[in-house]
């Protein structure tokens, strides 16, 4: 009995203890369940300013979606982020919306994202549940806090939606109030079904918020009775946007409105400056608080400059060095690392399969330079993949007026007024050929003589009034004009010597009216 009592006693001191250590797991539990909602691990760091979480990895990002309590802190990328193994995701990755109200229900990121120069790259949200406030980041700066996105690119994003009616959709951000974006990007998809509502490729919509040198290439599309569809955002208010580009293509089905190739429509005030977008690629001829510009001169630095952005090796624009442009190629960021691959491959087949003779497909593939596509441009792109760099074959023949003279070239000047240098207004570079004065129903002339291969000529006019026309060899092929922005014309030229000639004719126009003439370019003998 006495041995009986004793195991009887031992038992309960077992339950006791069992119950204790139960306790103790419960604790455990609730504290690590508050810490998921309050404080995560990430790679390091402790969400200061000086001393901001670190991310660098899928399960990183994961985290930071998961731990809204950490919304309000600081994060930083350390590493590019492949988001291709996760996913597809039915919401915004941070910060979504949590309820199928009118209004965003859910916590805000209203923190700092520092990219640090890194992307995200391949994530792909699906949604089927009406949920609105889709990208990246849900909504970002609820009011009264803001929040701060930069330095960051989102990459081969896809975001496509079921049903009607989504609304606040973009590539980084679905919608923001009282936030900043510098110095981002997006390229990818996005698709939102009818009756979809400020859908841009890189912001949803956005209230008083500050975007600058940041840029979109996403493709966006909206199906019937869409309202504020853009290229860079759908709609906002209240914001400063200034030195942004869109280069993606925008439709929208019947009954759509406020579509445009940078911004679909706005509902309050806006600082604008220096925004630019693709008209060629963007099918749109509305931008709204943009300038248009054909693919050809998205691709050179003229148009950005003289808005400007401040670009690597030039300081009279500043000394930041936000963007920098490869060539034949949109402006990047600074920080951005461009690489020839499988897109420019694409386009030279495309534009090699179809014979195309438009310059806006031709020129970004013409690797050669001389107007046609062909091996040496294959052979040119094989060289920059292999070496990581742009290489690029050169005309034999080239002006830009870049001597301050006509020195560079056999020019004859002939007429009562001459043609001469101007030192602004360049299409590219510092100096042009220029000639104002002449009067009316008169005309300046200027002739090169030239030895060439057969190949293309190619240059680039501007007229405030009048006409130019182009001759070879005393054929007329071009009367050009009017052109009152800087266009490109380009023509074929057969091998031999040749006498090229450009009249500028002051039809019933003013003596004040000009005409220019730059980066001629003639692909000579190989």
């Amino acid at each position: 009995m006495k041995t009986q009592k004793s195991r009887y006693r031992v038992c309960f001191s077992d339950c006791r203890m069992i119950g204790r250590l139960f306790l103790l797991t419960t604790i455990v539990c609730l504290i690590a369940e508050v810490s998921w909602a309050g404080t995560g691990t990430y790679s390091g760091g402790k969400g200061t300013e000086a001393e901001p979480y670190d991310i660098g990895s899928p399960a990183d990002l994961l985290e930071l979606a998961g731990t809204t309590g950490d919304y309000s802190e600081h994060f930083i990328l350390t590493a590019d982020i492949d988001m291709a193994g996760e996913g597809p995701f039915d919401k915004a990755l941070i910060a979504p919306d949590t309820s199928d109200s009118d209004n965003f229900q859910g916590p805000a990121f209203n923190g700092v994202f520092d990219g640090n120069g890194h992307i995200i790259r391949n994530l792909v949200i699906a949604s089927n549940d009406g949920s609105d406030y889709i990208g990246l980041f849900g909504y970002a700066g609820y009011y009264p806090h803001s929040a701060t996105i930069r330095d960051l690119g989102v990459e081969n994003i896809l975001i496509t939606t079921e049903g009607v009616g989504h609304k606040s959709v973009g590539g980084l951000i679905g919608e923001m109030y009282n936030g900043q974006i510098k110095r981002c990007f997006s390229t990818g998809a996005i698709h939102v079904g009818a009756n979809g509502e400020k859908i841009g490729g890189l912001l949803g919509y956005s209230t008083s918020g500050d975007v600058s040198n940041s840029y979109s290439q996403c493709s966006v599309s909206c199906g019937d009775n869409g309202d504020k569809i853009g290229g860079l955002m759908g709609g906002c208010s209240n914001i400063d946007c200034e030195k942004n580009y869109a280069a993606g293509a925008v439709t929208a089905g019947a009954g759509s409105s406020d579509v445009g190739g940078f911004l679909g429509g706005c509902d309050g005030f806006i600082t604008t400056l220096a925004n630019f977008y693709d008209i060629n690629a963007s099918g749109q001829s509305l931008g709204v608080i943009a300038k248009g510009l054909s693919t050809v001169e998205m691709s050179g630095k003229r148009h950005f400059l003289d808005g400007g952005w401040d670009f690597v090796n030039e300081t009279a624009n500043g000394e930041n060095d936000y963007w920098k442009s490869p060539a034949k190629h949109y402006p990047i960021l600074s920080w951005q690392e461009y690489r020839v691959g499988i897109a420019d491959l694409r386009e030279l087949t495309n534009a090699w399969l179809t014979n195309s003779t438009d310059p806006k497909v031709v020129y970004p593939v013409d690797f050669w330079q001389d107007g046609h596509i062909n091996m040496k441009d294959f052979s040119m792109l094989s060289q920059s993949w292999l070496s990581g760099q742009m290489q690029l074959g050169f005309p034999a023949i080239t002006d830009g007026f870049e001597s301050g003279d006509f020195s560079a070239l056999h020019w004859e000047r002939q007429g009562n007024v001459l043609w001469e240098i101007a030192e602004s207004s360049a299409y590219e570079g510092d100096y042009c050929a220029y000639v104002t004065g002449v009067p009316s129903m008169d005309v300046s002339i200027l002739n090169l003589d030239v030895t060439t291969g057969e190949g293309k000529i190619s240059f680039y006019y501007k007229l405030s009034g009048g006409i130019i026309y182009f001759s070879i060899d005393e054929n007329v092929v071009g009367p050009l004009g009017p052109a009152t922005d800087w266009s490109y014309a380009q023509f074929e030229i057969t091998e031999g010597e040749h006498t090229c000639n450009w009249t500028y004719f002051n039809y019933f126009g003013s003596a004040e009216d000009d005409a220019r003439l730059d980066n001629l370019r003639i692909f000579g003998p190989n």
